[in-house]
């Protein structure tokens, strides 16, 4: 199935290869778009029959996901993330290496480990003196473009403009809120 959105690849085509060659649990997977995204049985049928995205916002239950060769729990109530195949935004802003240790301790992607790389992260953003611009750099430069500049903390960017428009503002250095 193809999604009508672009997404990037969750997972190699080796490594989701693997994973459901190697765990019985994992043996009916199939892969959900571009990105290969680890279903366990029960959710097959619905991901086949269009429910599983409406489904997996109702559960608590944990999706498993194989990210960079690395089994992961999602959790689907996630306010940041709407997906697994979105965490590639995460590692867009904090960094492939800050991301992969902190998938390495075995704790769930949710709310709260999300929270707490943002906490963590050694940069900040800035609001323009208008707060029409969120800019990730506080230079000269971006001064003489949007006036004096406020500092916020990258948890406070977090939960004030969420994960996409961080990662956006990383990429092009100032977007227009």
């Amino acid at each position: 199935m193809r999604s009508s959105y672009s997404r990037k690849s969750v997972v190699s085509r080796q490594a989701f290869k693997l994973a459901t060659q190697r765990s019985p649990r994992f043996s009916s997977a199939v892969e959900s778009g571009q990105s290969r995204t680890l279903l366990v049985d029960t959710e097959v049928s619905r991901f086949n029959q269009g429910r599983l995205r409406s489904s997996l916002k109702n559960r608590s239950q944990l999706l498993p996901v194989l990210y960079h060769n690395q089994l992961v729990r999602f959790n689907p109530d996630n306010k940041y993330l709407t997906g697994p195949e979105q965490l590639w935004l995460i590692e867009s802003v904090i960094g492939t290496q800050t991301l992969a240790k902190a998938l390495s301790i075995g704790k769930p992607i949710d709310n709260r480990l999300i929270e707490n790389l943002f906490k963590k992260a050694p940069f900040a953003f800035y609001l323009s003196a208008d707060k029409a611009y969120l800019v990730s750099s506080d230079d000269e430069l971006t001064q003489l473009d949007f006036g004096p500049l406020t500092e916020i903390s990258a948890l406070t960017a977090l939960q004030q403009f969420g994960v996409t428009a961080l990662e956006r503002v990383k990429e092009k250095t100032a977007v227009r809120l």
